[in-house]
Order: structure tokens, then C-alpha cells, then sequence
């Protein structure tokens, strides 16, 4: 019953060859149970075997190690992620190592279970840390770090309103505009140094996008809708083009308010 649920391995005969031994070869015979991960590779088990003996002496003396994997959010090959946890991360269960991991935003719209299937807890963390009427969170962060020192409360506002909730551009976008007004010999931050700031990143997110993108992000601005299960739809939420938001329980989408502002007409 084993050998029939999980396959052998066993020797063959070649054909006999005059004045020569009877030469065998190795066949793998499959089983008909098919494992939830491959086994692993020689190379993970000997990095594994590294791993453990280092950690050793930590975890006998009840410490706890946790592994803090980030920066895999944007990656657009989840096949390639799939690799990682079925080797490396696989190879750590069963060794009191915890992992966190950010992994990649296109395997969440995923319709298979590989993340619940495979990980203990999946929490789903949205790019935008406030929604689009979430402003006065957004005017809190920048007014404690100093901003009101260097700018008005309007452009303050502004800056909130066009980072649409990114604290990553939140923070790039004052930085620009106060770069913008050195460049201008200015010891405050005035309207259009935010403006330019706002522009520089629209065009950022803007480079690269082809018709079919262009297409989807009019399409969402004009009446909400976007196809998740679109190839090129999840490839903007990757990359931060689109937003998915929460309110009143609902999810909804939008185009990131820098980039609607510079979106060329159809």
C-alpha cells in the first residue's frame, strides 16, 4: 500500500550487450497520492542543516527567533514565489522559526488557496493606510512632523489629497515639494511647488502604462468598474496605479489621484 500511494524506486535491466555486465538504471515509479509539497532540494537541505546548527543554541535556551521577509508585495511572478515557500520557507517548519513574510499582492486575487493553504494566518494589507476622506489622518502625519513650519494648511491639504492615503508618497511628495521650492531660492513651500511635486509623481506612475492600462484606469475613473481577474488590472494594483480601499465594509477601487491628474485624454 505504501509503494502504490507514494511510489518506489527500482533497478531495471538494459539489454544485454555481448562481453559486457548486465548494466541496470534507476526508475522512479510514481505513487497515485500526490504530496501537498515537493520534497526538497539538496541544495535547501544543506543551507537548512547550516541554518539549524546556527540557531541551536538559541531555540535549547528558549529563545524565539522570528524572520522578517519583506519587499516580495510587488512581485509580478507569484510562480516564482510559489518555489520560495514550497523549498525555503517549507524547510523551516517543525523548527520553532517563525516567518513573516509580505508576499506577493497579485497571489491574493489568486483564485486558488495556495496562501491559506500553505501559511498558519493571512492578513490582507491594503497600499493606502487612509481612505480618500481620510484626510485630516494624512494632514495629522505631516503637521507633527513640522510641515505647517514650511507650508500653509492649503498645501498641507493638498499634498494629503493627492498621496490618495500612500503614506510612501505622502512623505515623497513633501519631500518634493520642498526640494521644488530650494530649487527656486524659496524658504516656503508655496502652490506650485506642490503642484510640480504632484505632476513628477503622476508621470512616475504614468511611464510604462499602454493602451490596455489606459483603458482600465479611464474606465474605473469614469464609473468604478475594474475587472480584478484582468491580467493588466492586477498589474496596477501591483503597482500601486489602482487602489483598493474599505468603507462600510464594501471594497472599491480607484485610481491613485496623482496619476488621474495627469492621465491623457482618450
Amino acid at each position: 500500500m505504501r509503494e502504490l500511494t507514494f511510489g518506489k524506486t527500482v533497478w531495471l535491466d538494459l539489454d544485454y550487450e555481448p562481453d559486457t555486465d548486465y548494466p541496470m538504471v534507476q526508475a522512479n515509479v510514481p505513487g497515485l497520492f500526490r504530496l501537498k509539497f515537493p520534497p526538497l532540494a539538496g541544495s535547501v537541505q544543506e543551507i537548512q542543516e547550516l541554518v539549524l546548527s546556527i540557531a541551536s543554541p538559541f531555540i535549547q535556551s528558549g529563545k524565539q527567533i522570528t524572520l522578517l521577509i519583506d519587499g516580495l508585495d510587488r512581485l509580478i511572478q507569484p510562480e516564482r514565489f510559489r518555489e520560495f515557500a514550497e523549498q525555503d520557507l517549507q524547510a523551516l517548519r517543525g523548527t520553532k522559526i517563525s516567518v513573516i513574510v509580505v508576499g506577493p499582492l497579485l497571489l491574493w486575487y489568486d483564485k486558488s488557496r495556495f496562501l491559506q493553504d500553505y501559511f498558519d494566518v493571512v492578513k490582507h494589507i491594503p497600499a493606502a493606510a487612509a481612505g480618500p476622506q481620510d484626510l485630516a489622518f494624512l494632514r495629522r502625519i505631516l503637521e507633527r512632523r513640522g510641515a505647517l513650519n514650511l507650508m500653509d494648511p492649503r498645501e498641507v491639504a493638498s499634498i494629503a489629497k493627492y498621496s490618495s492615503g500612500v503614506l510612501r508618497d505622502l512623505l515623497t511628495l513633501a519631500r518634493s515639494s520642498a526640494e521644488y521650492a530650494y530649487l527656486d531660492d524659496k524658504d516656503r513651500i508655496g502652490r506650485r511647488h506642490v503642484n510640480a511635486a504632484i505632476t513628477q509623481l503622476g508621470n512616475r506612475y504614468l511611464v510604462g502604462l499602454g493602451n490596455a492600462h489606459k483603458a482600465l484606469l479611464r474606465r474605473l475613473a469614469k464609473d468604478g468598474a475594474f475587472p480584478v481577474e484582468n491580467a493588466n488590472a492586477r498589474e496596477l494594483l501591483v503597482n500601486r496605479q489602482v487602489l483598493e480601499y474599505f468603507a462600510d465594509g464594501r471594497e472599491f477601487f480607484a485610481v491613485h489621484r496623482a496619476l488621474a491628474n495627469v492621465l491623457p485624454k482618450p
